[in-house]
C-alpha cells in the first residue's frame, strides 16, 4: 500500500509533535513508517541481518534520546533519521574492526609469532633450558636466545652476533631440525 505525499507528511507532522511534547511513544509510529528504510541502510553498512537488527535498536535509542534536539529547519524527518542510523551502523563497524584487530594484535609484531606461529616464552618457563644447554654449540644457543626468548629478527641477531643474515637462517633451521629430532626421542 503506497501512501500519498499528503499521507505520508501528516504522519511525519504527527510524529514531529509527539517529539515536541515528549511522548515517547512517537518510536512506535516512526518505526513503523521509516523502519524498512532504516533497517535497509544499516544492513548495507554491517551487512549482517542479526548485526542490523541490533544496529537498528541502537539507532532508535539514538533517536529517541536527541528527539529535542532535531530541527525540523535545519533538515527533514528522513534525512535525520536516515544520518544518526547511517553514523551508529558506520561506529558499528568500526568499533567491530577495532576490536577484531586489537585481539589479533596481541602476539602480533613478534617476531616468534610472525616467522613460526608460536609464542614468546622463557625457555625455562617451556622446560627448554637444559635441553638447549646440553644439545646445542653456544653459539646456537646465543641465536636460539635472542631470536626465540628475545624477540630478535634474523638481521637483528646476525647484526649482534656479526654474522651474515642467510648463515643465521641456516643456523635457525638446522638447530630447529635437531631440538625437533631430540625432543621426538
Amino acid at each position: 500500500m503506497n501512501k500519498t505525499v499528503s499521507q505520508r507528511e501528516t504522519i511525519e507532522s504527527q510524529i514531529l509533535r509527539m517529539m515536541q511534547s515528549g511522548d515517547r511513544s512517537f518510536l512506535d509510529l516512526l518505526y513503523k513508517e521509516y523502519g524498512p528504510i532504516l533497517f535497509k541502510i544499516t544492513l548495507g553498512i554491517v551487512k549482517s541481518r542479526e548485526e542490523a537488527e541490533d544496529v537498528l535498536q541502537d539507532s532508535l535509542v539514538k533517536i529517541w534520546k536527541n528527539a529535542s534536539r532535531f530541527d525540523g529547519m535545519k533538515a527533514k524527518l528522513l534525512t535525520w533519521l536516515v544520518q544518526i542510523t547511517k553514523n551508529t551502523a558506520l561506529d558499528y563497524v568500526k568499533s567491530k574492526a577495532s576490536k577484531k584487530a586489537s585481539v589479533t594484535d596481541t602476539m602480533a609484531g613478534k617476531p616468534i609469532v610472525e616467522a613460526y606461529g608460536v609464542s614468546t616464552q622463557n625457555e625455562d618457563f617451556i622446560g627448554l633450558k637444559e635441553v638447549i644447554h646440553k644439545k646445542l654449540e653456544k653459539r646456537d644457543q646465543d641465536i636460539v636466545n635472542l631470536l626465540y626468548f628475545q624477540g630478535y629478527t634474523q638481521k637483528e641477531v646476525a647484526e649482534e652476533l656479526s654474522m651474515p643474515v642467510g648463515s643465521v637462517k641456516t643456523r635457525v633451521r638446522y638447530t630447529v631440525n635437531q631440538l625437533r629430532t631430540y625432543l621426538k626421542n
